[in-house]
């Protein structure tokens, strides 16, 4: 199935701008590392914001959620 993920990312205010950027780097080296393995079938980042946009394939919602907490993000 196919679905269209939109992520916002919004910067804690405990969180300084150079762990921001270090979390986001982490983020974008999952999603290309996603978008290489075919999981994720086009990826846009919305220039000026904090914005992603992908369409991902996966078998099911619960596989999309699954896939969406084992981003750093969340683990961080």
């Amino acid at each position: 199935m196919l679905f269209m993920l939109k992520a916002q990312l919004t910067k804690p205010q405990n969180l300084s701008n150079k762990e921001f950027y270090g979390v986001w780097l982490k983020e974008a080296e999952a999603a290309v590392a996603a978008l290489k393995a075919g999981v994720i079938k086009a990826l846009w980042k919305v220039p000026g914001q904090t914005q992603v946009i992908a369409v991902l394939e996966v078998d099911s919602a619960d596989a999309l959620e699954s896939a969406i907490l084992n981003l750093p993000i969340w683990k961080l």
